[in-house]
């Protein structure tokens, strides 16, 4: 089952936006990983349709993050990436 999640901006400098709609409420559970597999993140919504809302990430290590959505229709992974602080007036 394909669920539908956007992250934004990517790449990202300080905040990330994390959205998804479903067409019906469900409990969700999102975990943010870095790369090498650590837990940097764990939110469960509870019973839930629409879902908008920002993490800071300006905190986290330049680099890669991945982002998983799971609920009772299946999981999807993201990844989202935090730039270097060399690159941050770069784009």
């Amino acid at each position: 089952m394909y669920l539908p999640m956007a992250l934004s901006p990517n790449p990202v400098k300080e905040s990330l936006n994390r959205s998804f709609k479903m067409e019906n409420a469900m409990d969700n559970l999102i975990l943010t990983h870095d790369i090498k597999g650590k837990l940097i993140y764990k939110e469960k919504t509870g019973l839930i349709s629409n879902y908008n809302q920002s993490i800071p990430v300006g905190h986290l290590v330049s680099g890669a993050y991945m982002i998983t959505l799971t609920n009772t229709k299946g999981s999807r992974t993201m990844e989202f990436v935090k730039l270097f602080p060399w690159l941050l007036n770069v784009v």
